[in-house]
């Protein structure tokens, strides 16, 4: 990720994504299903937070695919969440 130029936040995030993803499944990363991650993100609060998860894990997937540790991306089998479009909140001049 250093070497993507990501920075230290995001890399810290994506960190933390998927170590959570391992302790609420207790599921070695590496080897996340489809079905677990479904379920996984149908439990988290937010449609929000469930497209940020999804996109970490799928960025994770990938790395895993690139890298030769796996032979197939598990994320390709789960669609991607919705988002319901939001209303802006601008705030006022004062």
């Amino acid at each position: 990720m250093r070497g993507q130029g990501l920075s230290p936040r995001t890399i810290a995030e994506r960190v933390r994504v998927i170590t959570q993803l391992a302790t609420t499944t207790g599921t070695d990363p590496a080897a996340l299903t489809s079905r677990t991650l479904s379920t996984w993100l149908a439990q988290l609060p937010s449609p929000a937070t469930r497209d940020a998860y999804y996109s970490i894990t799928r960025a994770w997937s990938h790395w895993l695919v690139l890298t030769g540790a796996r032979d197939d991306d598990p994320t390709m089998r789960v669609p991607r969440p919705r988002v319901p479009t939001s209303r802006p909140r601008p705030i006022t001049d004062a």
